[in-house]
């Protein structure tokens, strides 16, 4: 009897050890269900602002955007939110642009910009009319990092980083088509000083 009772016990042991985990794509509680729910919803929102923004392009937070409010809550986040979007959109371009082994990598960066700004006009353009909040000031330094990088600078510590993407993207923009989002405080740049 004994020795049937140990059996059993030990097969249950066996199956509780050998039971397979639940799929990650399926979650199992209710709150990692809301999360996975939460997350769609959100990037549906955001997919429906990027569009509202491009349609308009008036430099406006289209934040009359179904379910936007309750996705992000303020206007700033939203704003980090279209940033972090052109970010990646500008990180996956420049990696392809790059992947084409260019002779001329300063004009593939560039061309990688006008092409990312010809992606996503309207949020461009709403980029450009936050550029000065606080928030921005970082994610644009970042945004120029990524082009220093990308054209060879690699120390982001280094104060010419910044200002060598800052001139990536100001040659970029002084040959992209004339308007409120390509307009800059300082003269065009020449590919010269990359």
């Amino acid at each position: 009897m004994v020795h049937s009772m140990l059996g059993r016990l030990a097969s249950r042991m066996d199956q509780r050890m050998h039971k397979r985990p639940p799929l990650r794509s399926q979650p199992g509680t209710v709150g990692e269900r809301r999360a996975y729910v939460d997350r769609h919803v959100h990037e549906r929102v955001l997919a429906a602002v990027v569009a509202a923004a491009d349609r308009r392009l008036d430099g406006v937070v289209p934040w009359d955007v179904a379910d936007a409010e309750r996705c992000f809550g303020t206007s700033d986040k939203l704003v980090s939110s279209l940033q972090m979007r052109w970010h990646t959109h500008l990180s996956a371009l420049i990696e392809q642009a790059l992947d084409a082994e260019p002779l001329d990598l300063a004009q593939a960066i560039v061309d990688a910009w006008r092409s990312c700004a010809a992606d996503m006009p309207g949020v461009r353009r709403i980029l450009d009319a936050h550029a000065d909040s606080p928030g921005m000031r970082i994610a644009r330094r970042k945004d120029w990092e990524l082009l220093a990088s990308a054209r060879g600078l690699a120390a982001t510590e280094d104060p010419k980083v910044a200002a060598v993407g800052r001139r990536i993207e100001e040659l970029a923009r002084s040959s992209a088509q004339p308007g409120p989002s390509t307009a800059t405080s300082d003269g065009p740049a020449t590919s010269g000083a990359l």
